[in-house]
């Protein structure tokens, strides 16, 4: 297909679709929806009060996922912020769009004049259709908040921008002027919000719940949280710099709480929630080490949960699914034309159907591309890595340099007071705890010394700790996951070779 061949084919269907209320063969409720708020978290892992989060309180969200779907075993497509979010908005792995990097934030300055994307970084090859860029051709109103952190900026025209939104009445305040803008048009928004993406602070600080001084390691903390009920993650050592993180962490999940709670209130008092469909996910999991960056689990695993009407209600979800999925499924059950080349299916079935899996689906990969070439794939309970390329020339001293360094050399005060590397008390606290096993772990991973292939329980080691791959009672499974992450790659074009090579944006017809 020529470049721009899909989306002049979309725009050519889009007349077809009502732009109002949406007509489904299978029940009244897919016909009551008209808008719809995609609620995107940066930097969260699946740390909820639902999901079993010991020492964390959101109320918000547990009530959300108790109204609609949770789906307990999520991946986002990279452990990066703009290659997951490029990836999440085109249904394709950064791979397959070449967006493989970080790229500049580029604001919320909408309507975009002219293009500032410095392309030189890459982007979303020209002919793949963004979510954007179909739903404004069929009639939607579209506005976003925070950032855009995607390129070229031109492929997402949302219609408005709004800024940072990370308090209850700034949130409330968004939604009533989106409402009015759209007036007779159903509308979508990206309600973007920075957080708990480090600093932890600053959400905090702007709800007013952060104590400069104090905690357990003298700097400031979350009013909020009892850092010594919390459960310290086992990547991490329980040592006060950490334990302190992640109770930060959590208290700026508190506040996101507090933010998606009043969107959904100013929904409900605007008299349209019975007729909007809202999704709450993250671009990925957690930014601290082992994490973020990297394709072990804390990564790649996010939360999400959909609701709204016809949506079923307190469903929980096994069957491993991914942001691959997500615009599959927003274009059905919106109604809108599919896009046949997408390799993600649409999770309407499981939404408004009775179906609890993904038929003639059995895993579900994810991908690291920046600091290394990682890719995993996933059963539902067991997660198979294969280790593509592993980071060079990077050491504990100098986590920094080796592969895309550029990419994280902050000044100094980028990121409140924490400065070093991943702006966090949490490595500084894990090279500090010589002799643990945690250090150890941080050490391999920087000096390019973790295994081809390991094989994780994440019901019973969510953080990946214990390598299954050579165990001779798991050798079966590992062959068997082994060909479907290898089934995956060839279906998807996967090039073991540099992200260099992937520059393909003119709309060309990869290489398998």
């Amino acid at each position: 297909m020529k470049p721009g061949a899909l989306v002049a084919m979309l725009m050519a269907l889009s007349c077809i679709f009502s732009h109002g209320e949406v007509q489904d063969d299978k029940g009244a409720g897919a016909s009551r929806i008209r808008h719809v708020i995609l609620f995107l978290a940066e930097d969260h892992g699946t740390d909820l009060g639902c999901m079993g989060t010991r020492g964390l309180d959101t109320p918000a969200l547990d009530s959300f996922a108790s109204s609609g779907v949770l789906f307990e075993k999520a991946f986002c497509l990279s452990p990066v912020c703009s290659p997951s979010k490029m990836a999440m908005f085109t249904g394709t792995y950064p791979h397959e769009n070449s967006a493989c990097r970080n790229v500049p934030d580029y604001g919320t300055e909408f309507p975009l004049e002219g293009d500032p994307s410095e392309l030189s970084l890459g982007g979303v090859h020209e002919d793949l259709p963004t979510l954007i860029e179909i739903l404004r051709e069929n009639g939607y109103y579209t506005a976003v908040s925070h950032k855009t952190h995607v390129q070229p900026v031109r492929k997402w025209p949302y219609h408005k921008g709004y800024g940072q939104l990370t308090t209850p009445a700034a949130a409330r305040s968004a939604i009533r002027d989106l409402v009015e803008r759209a007036g007779r048009k159903p509308f979508y928004m990206t309600f973007g919000i920075g957080a708990p993406h480090l600093p932890f602070r600053s959400i905090l600080q702007n709800q007013k719940r952060w104590n400069p001084e104090g905690g357990l390691t003298g700097d400031g903390r979350a009013i909020d949280i009892d850092a010594g009920a919390i459960q310290v993650p086992e990547c991490y050592p329980d040592v006060p710099g950490v334990r302190q993180d992640i109770a930060d962490y959590y208290g700026a999940i508190e506040c996101v709480d507090r933010v998606f709670g009043a969107v959904i209130d100013q929904l409900r008092e605007s008299g349209i929630l019975d007729q909007t469909l809202v999704i709450y996910t993250s671009d990925h999991g957690m930014g601290l080490h082992r994490a973020k960056q990297s394709i072990y689990a804390a990564g790649t695993r996010i939360p999400w949960i959909i609701a709204g009407p016809g949506i079923r209600k307190n469903v929980r979800i096994q069957a491993p699914v991914s942001h691959l999925d997500f615009l599959p499924t927003l274009l059905d059950t919106l109604r809108l034309p599919a896009i046949s080349e997408l390799k993600g299916r649409s999770l309407k079935p499981i939404l408004m159907g009775n179906e609890n899996i993904v038929h003639k689906r059995s895993t579900i990969m994810t991908s690291s591309h920046e600091r290394y070439q990682g890719r995993g794939v996933c059963d539902g309970r067991y997660y198979y890595i294969r280790n593509v390329s592993k980071i060079t020339r990077s050491s504990l001293a100098n986590p920094n340099r080796g592969l895309n360094a550029d990419q994280y050399s902050y000044k100094p005060g980028d990121h409140g007071d924490a400065s070093g590397p991943w702006f966090n008390r949490t490595y500084a606290a894990t090279l500090g705890a010589g002799g643990t096993p945690q250090r150890q772990l941080l050490a391999d991973m920087l000096g390019g010394r973790v295994p081809d292939e390991e094989l994780f329980d994440l019901d019973e080691d969510p953080w990946c700790l214990t390598n299954l791959a050579r165990d001779p009672s798991h050798e079966a499974l590992r062959n068997t996951l082994r060909e479907e992450l290898e089934t995956w790659r060839r279906m998807t074009h996967d090039h073991p070779a540099s992200t260099k090579s992937l520059v393909r944006r003119s709309g060309a017809s990869p290489t398998p």
